[in-house]
């Protein structure tokens, strides 16, 4: 008996051309009624097709996180934006500040966003699997496919982040360079100072500063060595700054605001005489 000839069915391809490297796990078609699912993809209404992709994001969506996650992390960002955190955290402004928590979320809106944008790419495009068996790897490349298409556009954008103003990097980088060690407050009674800062006696003020600056003028030294020209002397500076803690514009509301509040007293004072000098 003659074998009969395979039957060529001329099927299109042009869907698997994926370059996204993402190892994803086997295919698991048993989630789905793969039946269905074909029949809504080659029935040629829109609203089919609407249907089988929503149904196959709420079933495999979490499969391809890593895949959003690479797309939202392709979009570009403020190459600047430590430099305006390191500025938050120095001048105490944490409510700018996002909290870890916030990141997390904001990371995973991100990656739904992301893959959100890519199924419904999916719903509005043509390609189709022309079995059921091969609904999994048509999803799978469809997926990579607008994946590698959206991270193409994210690094082809020109974006333009002017540089934060002079202050604002002073005050970042030395911020950076003296919390390498952190603010040590049992050097000082912090229940006493604080008291005595936001006392309407002047005389109370410079006793606290006296006290912070016995405590803590060491901390600032190596920046102002940088900052104050020789002939001055950082060590003289920094008396002088201290001396001036009276005239600060704002004063600590509790004992463990007073290291925040005395290191961006401080900067701010050495980045303006810097200014002073040049």
């Amino acid at each position: 008996m003659k074998k009969k000839k395979d039957k060529k069915i001329d099927i299109d391809m042009g869907w698997a051309n994926s370059s996204l490297d993402v190892k994803l796990p086997k295919f698991n078609l048993k989630k789905i009624d793969t039946n269905e699912v074909l029949g809504l993809l080659n029935s040629g209404d829109k609203e089919d097709r609407k249907k089988a992709v929503s149904l196959l994001f709420e079933v495999y969506s979490k499969r391809y996180f890593e895949i959003a996650q690479s797309v939202a992390d392709s979009k570009p960002n403020d190459p600047h934006a430590f430099i305006w955190e390191w500025y938050s955290q120095v001048k105490g402004d944490t409510k700018s500040l996002k909290t870890e928590d916030e990141e997390d979320a904001q990371f995973e809106t991100e990656k739904k966003e992301a893959l959100g944008d890519i199924f419904w790419n999916i719903e509005n495009d043509e390609p189709k699997p022309t079995s059921e068996k091969e609904i999994g790897a048509w999803l799978d490349n469809a997926v990579k496919n607008n994946a590698n298409d959206k991270m193409s556009f994210n690094r082809s954008l020109h974006c333009y982040w002017s540089e934060p103003p002079q202050d604002v990097q002073f005050i970042a980088f030395a911020g950076m360079k003296i919390n390498r060690q952190p603010f040590n407050l049992e050097k000082i009674d912090t229940k006493e100072v604080l008291r005595l800062l936001n006392s309407e006696d002047t005389n109370d003020i410079k006793k606290a500063a006296s006290l912070l600056f016995e405590g803590y003028s060491k901390r600032y030294l190596e920046i102002a060595l940088k900052t104050v020209d020789p002939i001055i002397g950082a060590h003289r500076q920094l008396e002088y700054i201290f001396h001036n803690l009276y005239k600060a514009q704002t004063k600590p509301t509790s004992e463990k605001e007073i290291g925040k509040w005395l290191d961006y007293f401080v900067i701010r004072s050495l980045y303006d005489f810097s200014i002073q000098q040049d």
